[in-house]
């Protein structure tokens, strides 16, 4: 069994990331607004932007949160597949000037 990392891009243009095992069962959930606690609840449609496969749920769930602290210029990149930008935007701020 394999885990899927997955960004998804609201309505409102937030970024709402996590990890599954089944990606287009955790799809269809999000899109029939089952849980109502969930983030993307009031910020349908929701559009897949990234996703990364792992071999294990830890490994996931690593990535997973290492993105969640990056800010959304970060995650653009990602999504972008610009390793450059996320590589400068990686480095302290102090060592940008």
């Amino acid at each position: 069994m394999s885990y899927v990392v997955y960004i998804l891009e609201c309505a409102d243009g937030s970024f709402y990331t996590s990890h599954t095992d089944n990606l287009e069962a955790r799809l269809n959930e999000i899109n029939e607004a089952v849980d109502t606690r969930c983030y993307t609840y009031k910020r349908l449609p929701v559009k897949l932007v990234y996703q990364d496969q792992f071999p294990t749920q830890e490994e996931a769930k690593r990535s997973e949160r290492r993105i969640k602290a990056w800010d959304r210029n970060k995650k653009q990149a990602l999504i972008d597949g610009d390793w450059d930008k996320i590589t400068k935007l990686a480095r302290p701020k102090s060592a940008m000037h």
